[in-house]
């Protein structure tokens, strides 16, 4: 008996509804748009002050209770961008995917049975859940030869565990009848007979009186219907740092600037996000703000944030203060030279049309045959060594892995707040860095940024030291003396295929 009960207690408990949690994300102090639920779904009333003001509005509508109450930062959470509700459209196109998908037949489109409307979802919003075909036993449990879902299997152990029970107790009073008869008068053996009599048919009529019970309460209390998880929409993640020009070009947004000239640093306002806008997003959303970053047609320069000001920054004024000055109050690490880096689509750069700005930071700790730089510094990338104009993906694709061996670094040199001059420097293959890896060549190489072989590219850093003989770096020293300075560099088997 007591596994009956456990059993029934665990069927309640996995038939109860999940209820929505209520959403207070309200800051203190700040007003914010109040949201209520109801059985027709979530629906927005007045902006109000606090959450206080909105639980007590929602309160005298009938029905209703607060589902939150949120400030326009935190439009993500609004019922319209949850992604657990569906329209009944959506949820029957996703009901018709899976189905063919699946290979599941004899199941057919129910409203009502593969949707249903939640109080935390819009009106006609609600939870959507994946069909369930039928699926043949190989061996008939219980009188059934096929099974949908979990639910069924309980049904079946359930109605097992009932009969099982039921035959027990039959065995009981006949071993019972049995004791009794055999006693001959044995006033214990006839007692123990009795007693076990008297509990068999307690349990029987308990166990009726159990079951009788519950269909007449709810018949879903002896019946465990098909286990439904709300299945969640897929959501588009819009990051809060996107330019206005980004999200013109990919999302096809409509924005309106703040300023006529939509230049670096002018703030647009997001109208519409685009095709963003068809399915459930969070990140940015319509009403938000994002900052225009154009520094020209052609513009080797980035528009970046030094100090709260906007600035259109090239990657090569970027010096740490030191020999000749520094034009810029920004110091130069491997997260600011990053930013710098221009970067058209790989069309673009096959055919020509874009020129690649790579900027990467240089350490003045390095190992490095060059004395051109000699502090810390954004170094600027280009290809063919002209005057820094950045990397042509076309003409180096014309020399396969090996054109990245000829990549030049330039570094625009200054004097007080003045760009004096462009400094030349080498080749990348003459910046060894701190552990023999050479981190610029090694950048590009193994990144194949120019996207000049469809295996990619490899730097090799083993030296040929004469008759075919290879040495790693790591046992390098052992063949040439560290007094020998210049020219080694030229011995490295440099970027190859992989």
């Amino acid at each position: 008996m007591i596994r009956i009960f456990f059993l029934l207690v665990f069927s309640i408990a996995l038939l109860l509804p999940s209820f929505p949690v209520t959403v207070f994300a309200q800051n203190a102090g700040e007003a914010c748009s109040c949201f209520c639920e109801s059985s027709a779904g979530a629906y927005e009333l007045e902006r109000v002050n606090d959450t206080k003001s909105c639980r007590a509005q929602c309160k005298a509508q009938e029905g209703s209770s607060i589902l939150g109450c949120l400030t326009h930062k935190q439009a993500n959470l609004r019922p319209e961008n949850n992604s657990l509700c569906w329209t009944p459209s959506e949820c029957e196109e996703e009901f018709h995917r899976r189905v063919s998908e699946d290979g599941l037949t004899g199941i057919a489109w129910e409203e009502s049975v593969y949707w249903s409307q939640s109080p935390s979802c819009l009106p006609r919003e609600g939870a959507c859940y994946p069909p369930h075909g039928r699926f043949n036993l190989n061996q008939v449990i219980g009188g059934s030869s096929s099974v949908q879902g979990i639910g069924d299997y309980v049904n079946i152990i359930y109605n097992l565990l009932l009969v099982f029970a039921s035959v027990v107790a039959i065995i009981s009073i006949m071993i019972a009848g049995l004791m009794w008869m055999t006693a001959r008068g044995n006033a214990t053996q006839t007692g123990k007979a009795r007693a076990l009599i008297g509990k068999s048919l307690m349990s029987i009529v308990i166990l009726l009186i159990i079951v009788a019970a519950a269909e007449l309460i709810d018949p879903r209390l002896t019946k465990f219907n098909v286990l439904k998880t709300n299945l969640i929409q897929k959501v588009q993640y819009i990051p809060e740092g996107q330019s206005c020009e980004a999200l013109i070009e990919k999302y096809d947004a409509t924005i309106t600037a703040k300023t006529s000239d939509e230049s670096c640093g002018d703030v647009g306002i997001i109208e519409d996000l685009g095709t963003a806008a068809e399915g459930k997003t969070v990140g940015l959303t319509e009403g938000g703000e994002c900052i225009y970053q154009f520094c020209g047609e052609n513009s080797a320069e980035s528009c970046v944030q030094v100090k709260g000001e906007w600035e259109c920054i090239r990657c090569g004024n970027v010096v740490k203060a030191g020999t000749g000055g520094a034009a810029l109050d920004l110091k130069p690490s491997a997260s600011v030279c990053s930013q710098l880096t221009i970067l058209p689509s790989i069309e673009e750069r096959l055919a020509g049309n874009g020129i690649l700005h790579m900027c990467r930071y240089y350490d003045a700790g390095w190992i490095s045959w060059d004395s051109i730089v000699e502090n810390d510094a954004c170094v600027e990338l280009t290809y063919p060594a002209s005057d820094g104009a950045g990397i042509n993906c076309k003409s180096l694709a014309e020399q396969g892995c090996k054109g990245y061996d000829d990549v030049s670094v330039f570094l625009r040199q200054t004097v007080g707040a003045q760009v004096a001059s462009m400094l030349a420097g080498n080749t990348v293959d003459w910046y060894e860095g701190v552990n023999n890896d050479y981190p610029l060549w090694a950048d590009i190489c193994n990144n194949d940024v120019c996207n000049v072989s469809a295996s990619g590219c490899l730097l090799d850093t083993r030296r040929e030291i004469g008759d075919g003989l290879l040495v790693d770096l790591d046992d390098y020293s052992e063949y040439i003396p560290d007094s020998i300075e210049t020219g080694l560099q030229e011995n490295i088997l440099g970027c190859r295929e992989r």
